[in-house]
């Protein structure tokens, strides 16, 4: 399916389970490890998932599991993290703009996987990105963004946007909708019209990927990125006995270890440049991490 934007409960999780603190080092899965990591993909089902999401309302709480109180602070932290980001990383991009163009949009152009209804969008990405490209499987969730009412439609900001899930979608394919053609966007899209990306944004999306798939979509968008461009990672992260991913049935999904994210990064070429936990969510929900990667050379 290859998008989510609900939030699991921690209390679903074994006691006992370990912490998780930002040094920790990245770590090779074991035998065992790997043994239950492959038992995980081999249960994750397209079918099963989109059966899930067709059943969710389009609203907050449909999107964040029936925790709507935490989009705030969930954005809040999200801006506060790339803030922080730039002002360690500056770009040679962003310095060369003049200070009104650079207090106006940060990034040129984003790319927002499993956007939804467009919390995220709207909360957040629409106030730093001229130009917003969505992927998102479920018609029924984006429709609100493509209508012509839309605040990102008025302003001009929604590009493309793609229904179609994430095991699925490539740079090649057509959107859904384009703001040049509306809704009748139709066959591949050119190699040279290919977008850059500064931002590709992935949140509570990735856990509907086996992990031989999450590696090649996060080879796949090394040359999707603009030069000095970031792909930021914000997911669920399992605490469950032995350092083990959890496989959730009820949507057929599977919460990663801080562990296994970084050696699918690494397979995928890509490093982790900064990674903090999230803060200021309920105890009773899982840790969620932020890792801001780039390629690795």
């Amino acid at each position: 399916m290859g998008r989510k934007r609900s939030i699991r409960g921690h209390l679903d999780q074994q006691d006992g389970a370990p912490s998780i603190n930002d040094t920790q080092e990245t770590t090779k899965a074991s035998a065992t490890e790997e043994t239950e990591e492959n038992h995980n993909d081999s249960r994750i089902t397209t079918a099963e998932q989109k059966e899930y999401w067709a059943q969710q309302s389009v609203d907050d709480d449909g999107m964040l599991g029936g925790y709507p109180q935490v989009s705030r602070v969930d954005i809040q932290f999200s801006r506060n993290f790339l803030h922080k980001l730039r002002r360690l990383h500056p770009t040679s991009d962003s310095n060369s703009r003049s200070s009104e163009q650079e207090s106006k949009y940060a990034f040129r152009s984003c790319l927002e996987v499993g956007a939804g209804i467009g919390r995220v969008t709207l909360g957040l990405l629409s106030s730093i990105s001229e130009k917003i490209d969505i992927v998102e499987p479920m018609e029924k969730f984006t429709a609100g963004l493509t209508a012509r009412d839309s605040p990102l439609v008025k302003s001009g900001q929604l590009r493309r946007v793609y229904n179609v899930s994430l095991q699925d979608w490539t740079a090649d394919l057509a959107p859904s909708y384009d703001a040049d053609l509306g809704n009748d966007a139709q066959g591949e899209m050119p190699s040279e019209a290919r977008e850059r990306y500064d931002l590709i944004w992935n949140q509570w999306c990735l856990n509907y990927l086996p992990n031989p798939a999450l590696v090649r979509y996060f080879s796949s968008l090394i040359p999707l990125l603009a030069p000095d461009g970031w792909i930021i990672v914000k997911e669920n992260i399992s605490t469950a006995d032995g350092g083990a991913d959890t496989f959730w049935e009820e949507d057929s999904s599977v919460t990663r270890t801080d562990a296994n994210f970084r050696v699918c990064f690494e397979k995928a070429g890509l490093v982790v440049v900064r990674t903090q936990l999230q803060t200021g969510f309920p105890k009773t929900l899982l840790p969620v991490r932020m890792y801001a990667l780039r390629p690795a050379s």
